[in-house]
C-alpha cells in the first residue's frame, strides 16, 4: 500500500491535529500529544494507564482522529484511496516501562 501525503501543507493542519490528540488522553487512560505531523503521518506519543493493549489504543485513536480530521477538513477525504479506512492499519510502537 502507498501512502498518501494528505497533510502535504502540514502547516493548514497541524494546530487542529495537535489540539485533537490533546483531547484523546481520557480515551486511552492517560496521555495523547501529537509530536511530528509529516505528509502522510503523524507521530503521536501516549502515555496509557496499561488497562487496554497497544493494538486497542492505537485502533481508538484511529478510529476518533480519522473521523474528526474528515469531518473538520472534507477535502482530506479526496486524497485518501480507501474511504473506509482513513488510517493504514499498519503502525510503529515502541514501549516504555
Amino acid at each position: 500500500m502507498c501512502r498518501r501525503p494528505v497533510f502535504e501543507k502540514s502547516a493548514d493542519y497541524f494546530d487542529f491535529i495537535s489540539d485533537l490528540f490533546l483531547t484523546c488522553g481520557d480515551m486511552v487512560g492517560g496521555y495523547t500529544q501529537l509530536l511530528w505531523l509529516a505528509p502522510d503521518h503523524v507521530h503521536i506519543y501516549v502515555n496509557t494507564d496499561g488497562r487496554d493493549s497497544v493494538d486497542a489504543v492505537i485502533r481508538k485513536l484511529k478510529q476518533h482522529s480519522g473521523k474528526a480530521i474528515i469531518d473538520h477538513f472534507p477535502e482530506v477525504s479526496k486524497k485518501i484511496s480507501n474511504k473506509k479506512r482513513r488510517w493504514d492499519k499498519a503502525y510503529f510502537s515502541e514501549t516504555i516501562g
